[in-house]
């Protein structure tokens, strides 16, 4: 059986973010979600751009209750885009 991490990482991975997200705030350059096991921490998801390696925020999805994980990624997902998307000009 896949654990529930395992699917998130997917279903990551399997959606388009770039319409969504800014282009880079130093560089310009294409951004994408990204979720990591982080030993100290669990696991982690954050925008970062794939030029420059900017990063926003990370945020860290509950993942102990199976019914309502795939709802807690989603939830950080959008925390993570609304940090990266979020300027100071703005």
């Amino acid at each position: 059986m896949e654990n529930i991490a395992d699917i998130a990482v997917r279903k990551l991975n399997g959606v388009s973010n770039m319409e969504e997200l800014k282009k880079g705030p130093f560089c310009g350059g294409e951004a994408g979600v990204k979720m990591e096991y982080k030993h100290n921490i669990g696991w982690t998801i954050w925008c970062e751009c794939k030029k420059c390696y900017a990063e926003s925020s990370g945020y860290c999805p509950d993942l102990t209750n199976k019914n309502i994980a795939l709802g807690n990624i989603e939830k950080c997902k959008k925390l993570a885009i609304e940090a990266w998307n979020r300027r100071v000009e703005e």
